[in-house]
């Protein structure tokens, strides 16, 4: 059950990972340059093109959507078993949209979901997969519609997903060469 401790902790992650990306690599600098523009690209042509083909719109099983907007806000969090962290993730996002805060939910689950294909890509090029195969598997998660779908929800699946991701990259990352 959720003991109501709340920390920032998701945030101090990404803010490691990042740390993490930036002094792990070996390789050339034109090589990391290339891949990082090639990942960068693979985000915003993920994120542009899901908002222009899938709507946004509550996905979350049995109705939920909405509660997990709440919980979002840290309303009714003590009624969730499932712990603090989707709150943590999603509070500020939440709160940003104002009288919508599914919208910023929305948002922030969007750009999250657009990080999964990019991510992929930068792990297949960590673990030493040529370009045009990493690109490949960066191609079919990006056009991949159960993961398009959930990146323009609410639902938990998404963001479980990115931070998958952002896990197996931080672990390709870290493995010594």
């Amino acid at each position: 059950m959720y003991s109501g401790v709340r920390n920032n902790s998701p945030w101090l992650v990404l803010i490691a990972f990042c740390l993490l990306v930036a002094g792990a690599s070996r390789s050339s600098r034109h090589r990391v340059a290339l891949d990082l523009g090639i990942g960068l690209a693979l985000f915003i042509a993920t994120w542009l093109g899901r908002i222009w083909l899938l709507p946004r719109a509550f996905l979350h099983q049995n109705g939920q959507g909405p509660a997990w907007i709440s919980y979002a806000l840290r309303e009714d969090v003590g009624l969730s078993s499932y712990g603090p962290g989707y709150p943590e993730l999603f509070a500020a996002s939440a709160r940003l949209a104002g009288a919508r805060p599914e919208q910023g939910v929305w948002m922030l689950m969007s750009l999250l979901g657009a990080l999964v294909p990019t991510v992929l890509y930068l792990v297949a090029r960590s673990v030493g997969a040529r370009r045009w195969p990493a690109l490949g598997i960066a191609l079919v998660a990006a056009c991949d519609p159960v993961l398009g779908r959930v990146a323009q929800s609410e639902s938990y699946f998404g963001a479980i997903t990115a931070l998958a991701a952002l896990a197996m990259l931080a672990l390709a990352c870290a493995e010594p060469k």
